[in-house]
């Protein structure tokens, strides 16, 4: 329910979460002056499954009309 902006380098990043039952990871090669949209979820009955996955545009901002920027 909620998104966060950053701003990268262009190149080769990879993002990652590690929690308590779960970690993930992705990697992409950003181009400048190109923005890219990064799904992130937790699920499983334990929380113990995490996924990023890269968003087409269009569907990122539909979805992100019931998501609130993160503080």
């Amino acid at each position: 329910g909620s998104y966060f902006t950053y701003l990268a380098r262009p190149g080769t990043q990879t993002f990652y979460h590690e929690g308590s039952m779960a970690f993930a990871r992705i990697t992409l090669d950003l181009a400048a002056g190109e923005r890219y949209y990064i799904r992130f979820y937790v699920k499983g009955i334990l929380g113990n499954q995490a996924k990023f996955e890269l968003v087409p545009e269009m569907i990122a901002k539909v979805e992100l009309i019931d998501c609130k920027l993160y503080p």
